[in-house]
């Protein structure tokens, strides 16, 4: 989108809006394995940028390579025995709130297919994945800002981001942002600062969504 001057309380609201996108888009690509896209895009500083966070952490040591980012994304996310310390799916944060995981996968795919969105027939992430419900939090600020841009009410939209994260994001997220700060785990300081972030964009959000809903 073409940036416009803030001139009135819509232009501003539209500003907001495509800022959050950012936001959370880059968040969704920052929590999937890393590439070396996204080395590079943490290392340059548009990954801070695109967070609007100045915070050093958030930029990666320069002993850390891309061999490197890989290896601590896996020892943290991926890998573990019965499962790894800091497992990027929602379901294993509340299996006491969902003795079914199925229960939980079928809320996300409803809020998913609400919106005429699917994760295709052969998904690479499951739907309780972080970074596929920051890819749902991007897609919906992004139409929120599409829809100010046109002049049409975003209240639908912005309802439904202020429910998922009321049921999901800000449920879960905040336990894994404990979970990464255990000393005993010696997470690397980039992804305790993403993580952090990710929960305080969320938390902003919100705000932003109650005084607009109420």
């Amino acid at each position: 989108m073409t940036e416009i001057p803030i001139t009135t309380g819509a232009e501003a609201e539209w500003r907001s809006a495509a800022e959050r996108s950012k936001a959370y888009g880059a968040l969704a690509r920052a929590f999937r394995l890393p590439d070396r896209a996204i080395h590079e895009e943490i290392v340059s500083g548009r990954l801070a940028a695109a967070l609007q966070r100045d915070d050093p952490a958030l930029r990666l040591r320069p002993d850390l390579s891309f061999e490197a980012l890989q290896a601590e994304y896996l020892r943290l996310f991926e890998v573990g025995t019965p499962r790894p310390p800091c497992p990027l799916y929602e379901g294993a944060w509340r299996e006491r709130e969902f003795a079914d995981r199925r229960d939980l996968m079928e809320e996300l795919v409803r809020f998913y297919h609400y919106f005429g969105l699917t994760l295709g027939p052969k998904p690479k992430e499951l739907p309780d994945h972080l970074a596929i419900e920051l890819e749902f939090l991007h897609f919906l600020t992004y139409q929120e800002a599409r829809a100010l841009e046109a002049g049409r009410d975003p209240g639908g939209l912005r309802r439904a981001r202020r429910d998922f994260l009321k049921r999901h994001g800000l449920v879960w997220l905040p336990r894994l942002c404990e979970k990464l700060k255990d000393p005993s785990l010696k997470a690397d300081p980039f992804y305790i600062m993403l993580t952090d972030a990710a929960v305080q964009v969320m938390r902003h959000d919100a705000k932003g969504l109650k005084a607009h809903l109420g």
